[in-house]
């Protein structure tokens, strides 16, 4: 009896393995962690607090990616890294429209200490930093916020409202 159960635990644990390590393949060959783990490489800020080469830390990439038909979706992620310098998390905001992704926000969360980099989006800084980041499309006044008919009244609402990083 004892070897049954020791036998269905190995099993169980086996199969929860397999399906985190298929998980795990599917986050890091999708291209918002591409283009995220790629941004940090190549930003000046994370390379003078990281050091370079800057790579991804451990097997725990933590967060979500929604793909939606039409060839739209949304991606929060989480993705440890580190340098020869230092560690930290890169926590990304990543939107999918026509196919392509764009990372929207980007946040080095340096360790220890929890010091913060917004490298994209509200509030980064550095014009290299902005020369990437392609400028923000109007909305639709359906949709809310301003539009080519001028400003809506209505809230954003639905996937296409952006917020604030949860971190």
């Amino acid at each position: 009896m004892p070897a049954l159960v020791l036998t269905i635990l190995l099993m169980v644990g086996l199969m929860l393995g397999a399906i985190w390590f298929l998980v795990t393949g599917l986050v890091t060959r999708s291209g918002a962690y591409q283009q995220a783990l790629e941004f940090v490489q190549a930003d000046a800020r994370a390379q003078q607090r990281l050091g370079t080469p800057i790579t991804r830390r451990g097997w725990f990439i933590t967060g979500s990616i929604n793909v939606h038909a039409g060839g739209s979706g949304d991606a929060r992620l989480a993705i440890p890294v580190e340098g020869p310098n230092g560690r930290g998390t890169l926590h990304v905001e990543a939107r999918k429209r026509g196919g392509r992704w764009k990372l929207i926000d980007v946040v080095l969360r340096l360790k220890p200490g929890g010091e913060r980099l917004q490298l994209l989006g509200d509030g980064a800084e550095g014009s290299a930093v902005r020369a990437r980041a392609e400028p923000p499309a109007t909305t639709s006044p359906r949709r809310g916020g301003v539009g080519r008919a001028g400003p809506c009244r209505t809230p954003r609402r639905g996937p296409d409202r952006i917020r604030g990083p949860a971190w």
